[in-house]
């Protein structure tokens, strides 16, 4: 039998914490606004002389990327929770990302590694911030 599932931006929760800052992002840009991407494969094969096969499990990082509008106030929070963390050491915190409506869980503790590109022009652009950390990956769906 179909089924009829319902995904909403809205309810799509973002937060950050740490000691240089708390973050509750909006003013997401209008198409992707959230990435997630694993440093690589949780196991490698390794096959012995004799064919055995075995499994290496791998330690694995996660990049987050979080598209904002130039107009939203976040940037201004993420720049200043950076700057403090560039000073001071004290920005790894913890980030979450859920999906409200569905099953998709991101769990990690780390910290803001790169400030956006900022382009300006006759239009409002895109401010790609980006997350790198250690945790629960669990992409589920809706």
């Amino acid at each position: 039998m179909a089924a009829v599932r319902t995904f909403s931006a809205k309810d799509y929760l973002v937060n950050f914490v740490s000691a240089a800052g708390a973050l509750l992002p909006s003013g997401f840009a209008p198409d992707d606004f959230i990435s997630v991407e694993p440093s690589g494969p949780s196991f490698e094969p390794e096959q012995g002389a004799d064919g055995d096969l075995s499994m290496i499990q791998k330690p694995v990082y996660y990049t987050v990327k979080l598209s904002l509008s130039q107009t939203s106030p976040s940037n201004a929070v993420l720049s200043a929770i950076m700057t403090v963390d560039e000073l001071s050491g004290a920005g790894v915190g913890h980030l979450t990302l859920k999906d409200g409506r569905g099953t998709s869980l991101v769990e990690l503790t780390g910290r803001w590694t790169h400030r956006p590109t900022a382009a300006v022009g006759t239009t409002a652009k895109t401010r790609e911030w980006t997350f790198v950390g250690v945790g629960l990956c669990f992409i589920g769906g809706n």
